[in-house]
Parts: C-alpha cells; structure tokens; sequence
C-alpha cells in the first residue's frame, strides 16, 4: 500500500511530468555523495545505443564468446546447474506470489501486512541466493554483454550535472574509460530504475490523487497540453498517467447510483471488481430489455407476416399474403383483393351517382 507524503507526490509528479529523476549515488565519503540528473532518452538517443550495441555484438562474435544457450548446456553438463535448482526456484517464487497475493487481500489486516512483507523479502534473498551461481556465468554471454553495452551508453548519454544541465561525462568513452566499475554498475543501476518507470499501483495512486487531478481537469477546461512534448515523445509513465487519468474521471462522472464509494476508489483490487461487476449488470440489462423489445406487442410490426385492419393508417403501404381466390398466384396486391375491388366498386358507384359528378367527355 502506498502512503506516500504530500511532498513525495509532488516529487513524482514532477519526475513524470518533466521526464526527469534527481538521483544521489553514495561514495565513499558519506557527507559528499553524488548527485547526477536522469533525463529520459529520446529516440535519437536510442537509436545510438542500438548502434554501440551492434558494435559489442560483432565484437562478440569476433572474440568467441558463448552465447546463453551454450552456457546452459554447460552449466546441465557439468551439474552447475540441476532440475532440483529449477524446482528450488519454482517452489520460491510461488512461496513469493502467494504472499504477494495474501497482502493485496482487503480482509488481511493491516497488523499482519508488515510480516507478510518481511517473509517476501526473505524469500527473495533465498531466490537470490540459488539463482547467483547460474547468473555468474550468464554475465558473461554474448547477449548479456550486448544488453549491457547498449543500457551503458544509454546511461552515460542522460546522465546530466544538476547546476550546469550538462552531461556529467564529456564523452562515452571517458565515461567507459575513466569511471570505477562500482560507480558504472551504480549509474546503470538507478539509471534502468528510471527507464522501467513507475508501477501501475504509483500510476493509479498518483492519478486520483487531488494534487494531479487539478492538473489534468485544468488542462482539459483550456484546452492546453498536459506535458510540454507531442504525444508521439510521451513516455510510457505518461502515456499511463493519461490513461488511467481518463479512467478515473469517469468514475467521478458517473450517475451517484452507479458511482462506488471513496473507500472502494481508493483500493485497486476493490475498484476492478466493482468495475467488472457492475458491467456485466449492465450487460445483463441490455439483454433482457432487448428481449422485452423483440416480444413487445409493437414487435408484430417487425414479423414477416402481420395482420393489420383496413382502420390501420399505413394499411395500403403494407405487402401481405392471403389466398389468391383467382388462382393466378399464392401472393396478391391490395390491388387484385377482391374485398378491396368491391370497395372501389361501391366508391365509384356512389360518385356517379352524386349530381355534382361530371363525367368525362366522349373520346370522338
């Protein structure tokens, strides 16, 4: 559960809105760490990184490093690596996932939800632990090494210095050359931190929160872009945020019968039930009032065949069937009922007959 303070919020929405992470890396001087800004890399930055990473492949290739498949036929062939290892990791995630399903229970309470999470923290140092032999060897392959050369460069290049928005390193070469590997592995440590972003869990706490509700209502009243770049440049945190933004006003939207209460807003697992329920009661209303309509008495009107009285407005537009009693054919006209002949009969019979009726001159 997220309890974040109202400066902590401002702080992530300002991460997000800007693309931009304050980072302190720790030396070995205690009072002087190291402050360096993370900016989030732009395409061309990306296609850059791809090309160092192509670079480090076929140097790789060049240098006959083993690929991850090769490794792991080493690792079976030599017992490094067991199927008992592969059920030791099976059983500790489940052990994991069970927890993690047991905290985000709403009827657990929240006494408990401190243990819950000590016990995931220690299994997964156990999952550390058994998985470190095999990651001692799978660093080293071809592919591991190519992910690394790629996310390093990318590192270097949105790595700036705080006061002067400079790159920290002048080039990717000093920056390979010159750094200590612990504080390499530290950069690229926070830096793919900032890369995989914000959890959905932050995303949705930080769109219904009051502070960036403002913002986002705001920007929809004036009519002016939520963040400062075009929406092909978003990044995938504020793609997320302007998603479940939309979502979440919605929801402020709705009819107060639908709407649920705050307390259920408030929780994730609460909402998406809430959500998936009152759906498939909508569905289920649909339903039944289409059936109503197809079955209603004005549903006659829609049949093939209906019986409609002469009293009825639209009675001469409508085709019907009767039997044709001068055997010409199954199907007649209003035309050729003799009921209606005889009417027309009569009609005529009564007009010729009134003294203002003229009749038509003789043809010569």
């Amino acid at each position: 559960m997220i309890n974040w303070t109202i400066e902590d919020l401002q702080t992530h929405i300002e991460q997000i809105n800007k693309a931009e992470k304050l980072v302190t890396l720790e030396t070995e001087d205690e009072l002087n760490p190291m402050y360096l800004l993370f900016k989030y890399p732009s395409k061309r930055t990306v296609q850059l990184a791809d090309i160092e990473a192509d670079r480090t492949a076929r140097k790789a290739k060049k240098d006959k490093f083993l690929t991850e498949d090769q490794i792991w036929d080493y690792l079976r062939k030599h017992n490094i690596w067991t199927e008992e290892d592969d059920k030791k990791v099976e059983a500790t995630k489940a052990l994991i996932d069970m927890r993690q399903r047991k905290l985000e229970d709403p009827d657990i309470s929240e006494s408990s939800k401190p243990y819950i999470r000590e016990a995931i923290e220690k299994y997964e140092q156990e999952l550390f632990k058994i998985e470190l032999k095999k990651e001692r060897m799978l660093v080293n392959s071809a592919e591991r090494r190519i992910r690394q050369s790629k996310y390093e460069y990318m590192a270097w290049a949105c790595s700036y210095d705080i006061e002067t928005d400079m790159k920290l390193w002048e080039n990717y070469l000093t920056f390979c050359n010159s750094v200590s590997t612990e504080l390499k592995n530290k950069t690229l440590s926070e830096f793919l931190q900032f890369l995989a972003g914000h959890t959905t869990e932050q995303i949705r706490y930080i769109a219904r929160s009051n502070l960036w509700r403002i913002n986002y209502i705001s920007a929809q009243k004036s009519n002016t872009p939520l963040f400062t770049c075009s929406v092909i440049d978003l990044t995938p945190d504020q793609l997320n945020l302007i998603w479940w933004s939309s979502y979440y006003e919605s929801i402020y939207q709705m009819l107060p019968d639908d709407q649920p209460d705050d307390e259920i807003i408030e929780d994730d697992a609460a909402l998406d039930k809430y959500m998936a329920d009152l759906h498939k009661a909508r569905q289920q209303e649909r339903r039944e009032r289409q059936a109503n309509q197809n079955y209603s008495p004005s549903s006659a009107l829609r049949m093939k065949e209906v019986l409609v009285s002469p009293g009825h407005p639209d009675y001469q537009n409508f085709e019907y069937n009767k039997v044709n009693v001068k055997g010409k054919s199954n199907v007649v006209t209003l035309q050729d009922d003799p009921e209606n002949i005889a009417a027309r009969r009569k009609t005529e019979q009564a007009i010729q007959k009134s003294k203002r009726f003229t009749p038509p001159p003789k043809e010569e």
